[in-house]
């Protein structure tokens, strides 16, 4: 499960990528709906049946204010 913030209060879509322990990789695409029930916070949960390795958002054309906290990896 990763949990996003949304500090700037606009809905948008959100895209991120999930690369996995055994090398492969998906990006999951979430569209401003995500952000429906809480403007501010949103869950996404990810596929149980592969361990993760790193989480990153990929911002393409939507604004980030601190782009250093955009990756997250599992230990």
């Amino acid at each position: 499960m990763v949990t996003l913030k949304n500090i700037g209060g606009f809905a948008v879509p959100v895209n991120l990528k999930v690369n996995y322990a055994d090398g492969s990789s998906e990006t999951l695409h979430r569209t401003p709906e995500i952000w429906r029930t809480n403007q501010q916070q949103a869950t996404i949960t990810l596929p149980p049946a592969k361990a993760v390795q790193s989480v990153e958002l990929i911002n393409g054309l939507f604004m980030d204010a601190d782009t250093s906290n955009d990756r997250l990896t599992v230990k």
